[in-house]
């Protein structure tokens, strides 16, 4: 019966007919890889279902596949996924794919990483971190829908590598693909190992990483206000420190404390952050010790001293006076 099929001259039906005796168990041992040979790409990308499927995976042939430049990358790529089901890998194999994660297009590169990865090759590791040195062809939603953790374990020591081996851009960029915003189609560990992960990213020493790890720590925990706390008021980068508190206020976590505390940051972004705040929110929101705060602040301000925020102090006066025990803060001592 296969050899009937592999004479078909149409491979439509061949490569359909392939599929169909596989999914029997129709094929003898071996006998897939003539199919894979066939000249058609559809009949080879036909014997390489057939070769999952059936168990019967020609480790050789999936490999020449693969590292064929001329062949379509999407045959490629099926031949890359079809080698990380199985163990029947050499040496010279790692290798052949080691070269493949490093010269192809990304969406291949990838293929062969996460085939090196379920190897579990250090190759794969060396070429992973390899992606975020050189992001030429860097397409992070492409990374997002190709990139397969062959398990946590493996996902946490890539992790620990890029945060210890890559530069600032590039730790960011893997942190970034790893763990996007959007939280939809991208890796997720258990909420253990993923606190962890996003703990360390709030010590990198780069402000972009920290401004991401807060963000995304906002979108999957808002329990823990002392560590937004602690960000918006003691962290050295004050894009990091407004983002922080634009988190605390979007959350519901903005205490009395807190707005006491950042009114007298002296950065531009977290000052005119926390005093965008107060004006949206309505007077009977705002605690009388806020408002006589905030208005104490604006009414000390120097009519003849150029500041950027004497606009924003001048609407928080109007919207906040009167207010008991604060004098000389009326609009007109202000004008």
């Amino acid at each position: 019966m296969a050899q009937k099929v592999l004479n078909s001259p149409n491979p439509v039906l061949c490569a359909n007919a392939i599929k169909s005796l596989s999914l029997l168990a129709h094929f003898q041992p071996g006998e897939l890889s003539a199919f894979a040979i066939n000249p058609h790409s559809l009949v080879r990308s036909a014997a390489l279902q057939a070769m999952l499927l059936s168990k019967d995976i020609d480790a050789q042939l999936a490999v020449s596949i693969a590292v064929d430049s001329c062949e379509e990358d999407a045959l490629r790529i099926q031949a890359l996924r079809l080698l990380a089901k199985t163990a029947d890998w050499t040496p010279l194999m790692k290798t052949q794919l080691f070269a493949v994660a490093h010269q192809d297009n990304l969406r291949v590169k990838i293929a062969a990483i996460n085939t090196l990865l379920h190897w579990k090759s250090e190759q794969g590791v060396t070429a992973f971190l390899a992606l975020f040195h050189d992001q030429d062809d860097w397409d992070e939603g492409v990374f997002i829908s190709e990139f397969k953790v062959a398990s946590p374990e493996v996902l946490g020591k890539l992790i620990a590598a890029g945060f210890k081996k890559l530069d600032n851009p590039g730790r960011y960029c893997m942190f970034h693909a790893l763990f996007p915003l959007g939280r939809k189609n991208e890796i997720v560990l258990n909420t253990r190992a993923e606190y962890k992960i996003l703990l360390k990213a709030l010590q990198d020493p780069y402000w972009a990483i920290r401004v991401h790890a807060v963000r995304l720590y906002g979108k999957i925990s808002n329990e823990n206000e002392n560590i937004f706390v602690f960000m918006a008021t003691q962290d050295p980068d004050e894009r990091v420190r407004a983002t922080a508190v634009n988190i605390l206020h979007d959350g519901n976590q903005l205490s009395e404390e807190s707005y006491l505390l950042i009114l007298h940051d002296k950065s531009v972004r977290v000052h005119q952050a926390i005093l965008l705040i107060i004006l949206e929110m309505d007077a009977n929101q705002i605690s009388e010790k806020i408002q006589i705060e905030v208005l104490k602040m604006a009414s000390s301000m120097s009519d003849t001293e150029p500041n950027q925020f004497s606009e924003l102090y001048r609407e928080i006066i109007k919207k906040f006076l009167p207010v008991a025990g604060v004098k000389g803060a009326s609009p007109n001592e202000r004008n």
